[in-house]
């Protein structure tokens, strides 16, 4: 669960903070096709900065580190993660993500299942 978005002192980094029954994962083959920047978006993003980047931190494996090209500016910046995001044609979810912990469990019908992560939409602050 994300519970709190948080500016860096490198105000293109944003720390999301989450609490999890296990260390998040960011699930590096993507099964949801959540593409590079993991399901997170900015909304009231007045700069229109691009996330470039998306890792946990490795000091405590249920904050991720969000890096932009930019500082993401606005009144009311709200991060996003698996929500409002416009559909596609792919077959998958609009709203998806890859953010996960280290859960697995294979199902009756041989399909791997996981913990994902809850959609969230957090004011940075």
């Amino acid at each position: 669960m994300l519970l709190l978005a948080e500016r860096e002192a490198d105000a293109r980094v944003i720390r999301c903070r989450g609490e999890g029954l296990g260390a998040f994962v960011l699930d590096s083959d993507d099964p949801l096709n959540a593409g590079d920047a993991c399901g997170f978006r900015f909304e009231g993003d007045e700069k229109l900065a691009k996330i470039i980047d998306v890792r946990v931190d490795r000091n405590d494996r249920n904050d991720l580190l969000i890096t932009c090209d930019k500082p993401p500016e606005g009144k009311n910046l709200t991060l996003c993660y698996a929500l409002g995001h416009p559909a596609s044609d792919d077959g998958m979810p609009a709203n998806r993500g890859s953010l996960r912990d280290g859960f697995a469990h294979v199902s009756a019908t041989g399909t791997r299942l996981h913990r994902w992560a809850l959609p969230a939409a957090l004011p940075v602050h």
